[in-house]
């Protein structure tokens, strides 16, 4: 007697798809790992954005020690024919054009001066600072602070660790007035309002100094920032990343400034 033949599944009554909660869960799965990999691309752009900004301030203290050993101080616009952002750019672009030409107007694409900026467009523009810069304009997202164009002893802001009030203002702060240099910040970044054409652009006056004791943000909101810092540049060239909401207290607590004026 022969052996019955081994059964055979009868797979046309087996499902071919997926079922529904299969799907569901699938669907789930892939939305979790894109929402991941999307925080992860962004939070690597916002750390890339944060260096280049960085190299960008340690670029301009570069300039500016570059502008002191020639000048024997900071810019300053009450001594020097314009701002401070135009006597920098020949130490950071075509250093045989004279950007003093155009005083503190804002540099225009497609003139003369926009083909002789080069590299200085970028190192001038943070890459996270987004805020339109306006029409035909070239941004600039960082700002001197006050104390180095020599403010008066009449003047809040005008001092930093060790620095003593110049009651002339017709002369450049050279940096050795400052005995701490490791603690006093010289620059800030410090960009336009998040809603409208930024007044802060290369060859502007508007916003290129940094007024009173510490850095702070203009937006009201930190995070317009990097992710609630910010970079801030030291007269000994060094930059550091701060909270933009920093208080006071702990602003003082660092040591980067003295918390009363000084005695005039």
């Amino acid at each position: 007697m022969m052996p019955n033949p081994p059964s055979i599944p009868n797979w046309r009554n087996k499902s071919a798809g997926f079922s529904l909660v299969e799907l569901l869960v699938v669907i789930a799965i892939i939305a979790v790992l894109g929402a991941l990999t999307t925080v992860g691309v962004r939070g690597m752009m916002a750390r890339a954005h944060e260096s280049t900004c960085a190299g960008n301030m340690r670029q301009l203290g570069v300039a500016l020690s570059s502008f002191v050993a020639e000048k024997g101080g900071y810019p300053n616009p009450n001594v020097d024919p314009a701002h401070w952002d135009r006597m920098l750019l020949p130490y950071l672009g075509d250093p045989t054009f004279d950007f003093t030409k155009g005083v503190n107007n804002p540099i225009r694409v497609g003139t003369e001066e926009a083909a002789a900026l080069g590299s200085a467009e970028k190192i001038l523009k943070c890459p996270a600072d987004k805020v339109d810069p306006g029409v035909g304009q070239f941004k600039r997202s960082y700002s001197l602070c006050n104390w180095a164009i020599n403010q008066s002893s009449g003047t809040p802001g005008g001092w930093s660790n060790g620095f003593p009030q110049i009651t002339s203002p017709l002369q450049r702060v050279p940096p050795s007035l400052v005995t701490e240099p490791h603690r006093a910040v010289v620059m800030t970044e410090f960009w336009g309002p998040e809603k409208g054409p930024a007044k802060h652009v290369i060859g502007s006056a508007n916003y290129s100094v940094m007024f009173g004791f510490r850095p702070m943000p203009q937006d009201s909101n930190p995070a317009f920032y990097h992710k609630t810092n910010q970079n801030v540049l030291f007269v000994d060239g060094h930059v550091e990343s701060i909270p933009g909401n920093i208080t006071d207290v702990e602003w003082y607590a660092k040591g980067y400034s003295p918390p009363k004026s000084p005695t005039k």
